[in-house]
């Protein structure tokens, strides 16, 4: 579920896509990318705000992509950007959709704007489209919520104010050259807590813009030994401290954060020793909170407790999954997970966030789906030709994902060792059942494979099935044999050499 646009003209105009990719070709932020049918996709991402989208073009169109409008022309033209998301997404985006239809002489049909129920293409300001996006957006999200979507709250002033200042960020360092570094502002919590942080890094007391925020996460290098060695420290210290320690080496800076403050070059060594100084906490009991998972919007008076003081302790959205082990069959312990996210990403590839219930704990992981797979079986025929190395990645999350492998192990009956989990699981995969190139629309089932040759003693065989549609994700089991070395995987545990080369020898084929 997205928001989505679609394009029209008056007149029909045959050097249309030329136009179109004229514009786009060298804009900032924006990746071309060719798509099926000579088509393209034009995939905008800012490093700095976190705020991505997409437009689409297609030399083919099909008019029930965006319905047939009588008297007007579609143009295979879409624009994309997910729900879910802090309202300053749209204050990015909807100024480069409003210049593209200006400047392109193209009219604009939205599907979500309830004062248009007919979707007549027609001219849209910026702040048109930002008002139904924010609409959407805000009935999306409680929709989410209400299957159980975790998010937290960050009030939507200070978003704004964060979003101003990343977007004047490139431009501010480049004022200031070399000399002095402007700093990203990001978002960070405790790990036991729903409340948010904003923080800058700070290291080594060097020449920086220290825009007002609640913490620095500081890196000090001291000498030991009269020189010989040195130690490095890395803590987080509130903003308070770092200002009142150094406060008469700092001096105000103009900036759209009100209170912002800069340690001027020549300033930095005189700096050093009070810096060095600053005591604070370590780093391991806070985590980054990135823009996918906070919206700067009441969604549900619910997420508020009942003890806030100067802003409000936001709670999470409560957990409203299936337990992820309700349909096991017997003899196997299979996984059932609901789809709360679906997005193309800038590759094509297909990526759902998937979560689910278990002992009283949300577990949730990413699933990414290779673009373009072919069906395994074709008229009844085996096809050799649809295996695909790395056709399927499991992405796990840091603390939502820990759980789940925490539930895999007590349901697959294996022993924990608390080892930290890896990033991803690599999978050949292989269609059982279903056209992957209708990802969408149809029920996919695929084979998958690790460690195909067994080299390093952890191959098993799964059954990972989907179906969009429904949003539901099922991992199942091909063999109760298989359990110890999927959950090594997860913790990237390998058999010693002498039991990789048994298992390599011997693997069950």
């Amino acid at each position: 579920m997205s928001f989505d646009l679609y394009f029209y003209s008056k007149n029909e105009d045959p050097e249309v896509n030329r136009h179109i990719k004229e514009y786009f070709a060298g804009k900032k932020f924006f990746n071309v990318k060719a798509l099926e049918n000579e088509g393209s996709q034009f995939w905008y991402e800012n490093e700095n705000t976190g705020v991505y989208f997409c437009f689409d073009l297609t030399t083919q169109p099909d008019e029930e992509d965006g319905e047939k409008k009588e008297g007007y022309y579609y143009i295979g033209l879409t624009f994309n950007i997910n729900y879910m998301r802090p309202m300053f997404f749209s204050y990015e985006a909807m100024p480069i959709v409003e210049e593209i239809s200006q400047k392109l002489g193209l009219l604009i049909a939205d599907p979500q704007d309830k004062g248009n129920p007919d979707g007549i293409p027609k001219e849209y300001k910026a702040d048109e489209l930002m008002d139904s996006w924010n609409k959407s957006n805000e009935w999306a999200t409680d929709i989410y919520k209400q299957k159980g979507a975790n998010l937290y709250y960050l009030d939507g002033s200070l978003s704004k104010l964060i979003w101003e200042y990343l977007m004047q960020k490139d431009e501010l360092q480049e004022k200031l050259g070399d000399t002095t570094f402007v700093p990203k502002l990001f978002i960070i919590r405790l790990k036991d807590s729903a409340k948010l942080y904003t923080a800058i890094t700070w290291n080594q007391s060097i020449s920086e813009v220290i825009p007002k925020c609640d913490y620095l996460l500081i890196m000090q290098e001291k000498s030991k030994w009269f020189g010989l060695s040195r130690t490095t420290s890395r803590m987080i210290v509130p903003y308070t401290q770092v200002v009142e320690r150094l406060g008469s080496y700092l001096e105000p800076f103009d900036s759209v954060i009100p209170g912002t403050m800069i340690l001027r070059p020549e300033k930095q060594f005189d700096a050093l020793p009070e810096f060095n100084k600053l005591v604070g906490a370590g780093f391991d009991n806070f985590e980054g909170v990135n823009v996918e998972s906070f919206v700067d919007f009441i969604v549900s008076p619910k997420q508020y407790s009942s003890d806030s003081s100067d802003s409000p302790e936001v709670q999470s959205i409560p957990m409203e999954y299936n337990p992820i082990n309700m349909n096991t069959e017997e003899g196997f312990q299979d996984f059932e997970f609901n789809i709360v996210e679906y997005c193309k990403l800038e590759n094509g590839n297909h990526m759902v966030k998937v979560c689910g219930e278990y002992d009283n704990k949300i577990v949730s992981i990413k699933v990414e789906f290779l673009a373009n797979m072919i069906s395994g079986v074709i008229n009844n025929d085996f096809n050799s030709k649809a295996f695909y190395h790395e056709g399927i990645i499991i992405r796990l999350i840091e603390t939502e994902s820990e759980e789940f492998v925490k539930a895999l192990f007590s349901l697959y009956g294996q022993k924990n060792t608390g080892k930290k989990i890896v990033e991803e699981v690599k999978l050949t995969s292989y269609a059982l059942e279903g056209n992957p190139g209708n990802f969408e629309n149809e029920n996919l089932m695929f084979k998958v494979f690790h460690d195909d040759n067994n080299r390093d003693g952890l191959y098993f065989e799964l059954y990972i099935n989907i179906n969009l549609s429904k949003s539901i994700l099922e991992i199942k089991e091909k063999d109760v044999e298989y359990r110890k070395n999927i959950c090594n995987t997860l913790i990237g545990k390998k058999p010693n050499f002498v039991m990789r080369l048994y298992k390599r020898l011997f693997r069950k084929v």
